[in-house]
């Protein structure tokens, strides 16, 4: 739309998207789509930054943190090597001190379902590393409130009404076009249809605590690489050798809290023929429980 010049949208100077690196295939399959169009209609690229700079596999990482290759106090979230799942699995394994971790579900002392929240993954891995790329891509070693001003468009739809708010950095102001437009959800993906032939579906980590049965189950059938570093961080929760975390049982799903089951327990096709009792309120559902919902699906360009 801003391309277009509708709906009295700027142009911006530059087009984001942070990756954390784990996304499912179909995610990655969308971003392909939009940037193909976008590139090969306006001759603009979307810019995709990653807060890791340095990529190993998981092994590879473990084995270079234990023998001190990080340092003595395992800085690993603020390293160039810095990757939101493996973050994840190293925490819970006690082989990592810190970590910007993703929210979780325990059981508390009563035996009731809580929620261990937090969300750093989405200011360190999504926000902060957006502000990141737009600094080196300025030649600015630090931004300065009293030079430098960022108009900040984020896209959130009038439903989400409530995500509205100021930016608690002082030299950026967040502008949400699509919401001062009056367009919903439902009118973004008819434009989507419309201009790229396609239905997009909601992003969201493949290991984000507000996933639905659905989407894991999707993951289960048709992305199994996905599928198997998901078995690899609930193996890591269930054993976890983590000090901090007190609870006694930690699980990524609240449908999974609920069965009180690890992953590899779980008979994904018979729970999939009863999946409707795992309800799970969305990003677009008007509820009080801000946080619950700040990840559904909420991931921005």
């Amino acid at each position: 739309m801003a391309l277009k010049g509708e709906y009295n949208i700027p142009k911006p100077d530059y087009i984001i998207l942070s990756d954390t690196g784990d996304e499912n295939e179909m995610v990655y399959g969308q971003i392909f789509k939009v940037s193909k169009y976008v590139k090969d209609t306006y001759g603009v690229d979307i810019i995709i930054t990653k807060k890791n700079k340095i990529k190993l596999d998981l092994p590879s990482m473990e084995t270079l943190i234990v023998k001190g290759g990080l340092g003595e106090k395992k800085q690993f979230k603020t390293s160039p090597y810095a990757d939101l799942y493996q973050e994840q699995v190293l925490f819970y394994k006690g082989v990592i001190d810190q970590a910007n971790l993703v929210p979780t579900w325990v059981i508390n002392k009563d035996g009731n379902i809580g929620k261990m929240m937090g969300r750093q993954c989405t200011v360190e891995y999504k926000i902060t590393q957006i502000i990141r790329e737009i600094r080196e891509r300025e030649g600015l070693k630090r931004f300065n409130p009293k030079l430098h001003k960022i108009n900040m468009f984020i896209g959130f739809s009038v439903d989400e009404m409530y995500r509205l708010k100021p930016s608690i950095t002082p030299y950026i102001n967040n502008i949400y076009p699509l919401y001062e437009a009056g367009l919903s959800k439902i009118d973004c993906i008819a434009y989507v249809e419309r201009e790229l032939g396609f239905k997009p579906k909601s992003s969201v980590c493949n290991m984000c605590y507000a996933n639905r049965f659905d989407t894991i189950y999707d993951i289960f059938k048709n992305d199994h690489k996905s599928w198997e570093k998901l078995l690899v961080l609930d193996y890591a929760m269930e054993h976890k050798n983590q000090p901090k975390i007190k609870a006694d049982e930690v699980y990524m799903f609240q449908w999974q809290a609920h069965m009180r089951k690890r992953l590899h327990e779980i008979d994904m096709e018979a729970e999939y023929k009863r999946r409707h009792q795992y309800t799970q309120l969305s990003i677009y559902d008007v509820i009080k429980d801000e946080e619950q919902m700040a990840c559904m699906g909420g991931c921005f360009l």
